[in-house]
């Protein structure tokens, strides 16, 4: 697909988002971000335009949406798919926890408050074997670590990943 079909794909997806009322729900991520950078700061040569034939969306706190969409079927229209990991949003909020300084105490505890309320959410949903799945496919120092601060945090993902 030309660069120039994928930015107008790229326009009309956010502008559905935006006429659903879901756009302020989701953060723009990957590489994508570069080109809003770039009209916001009237195209200022040093951002770079990298653009991939994905598009990155974080969704800044599911359990806080209020309004539902079916965003695989609004993207349907486009012959897109959709593809979510909550499980590896949350493993990895607990884990970059430890790499944060102690004086972003704020940011720490604002990263615990958000990994738990999506943890609740992922467990009540049923996504125990996601959550595994996730869990052992990261590297063995990580999963280590990650144990480590979800005892420390009285994390209900503990007990359901020590035992594996």
């Amino acid at each position: 697909m030309s660069q120039v079909k994928n930015v107008k794909l790229f326009e009309s997806i956010l502008g559905d988002f935006h006429r659903q009322g879901i756009l302020q729900s989701f953060i723009l991520i990957g590489s994508w971000v570069l080109r809003v950078y770039a009209e916001h700061y009237d195209h200022n040569p040093q951002i770079p335009i990298v653009s991939t034939q994905d598009l990155d969306l974080l969704v800044e706190n599911p359990p806080r949406i209020k309004k539902e969409v079916n965003v695989a079927e609004l993207l349907e229209k486009y012959e897109l798919e959709a593809s979510f990991s909550p499980t590896a949003f949350v493993l990895m909020k607990y884990l970059l926890i430890k790499k944060r300084k102690t004086v972003q105490m704020l940011k720490i505890q604002k990263d615990i408050s958000t990994a738990r309320d999506l943890e609740l959410f992922l467990l009540e949903q049923g996504y125990e074997e996601d959550i595994k799945l996730c869990y052992h496919r990261m590297p063995k120092k990580w999963r280590q670590s990650l144990l480590s601060i979800l005892m420390e945090n009285n994390s209900e993902l503990y007990n359901l990943l020590a035992d594996n």
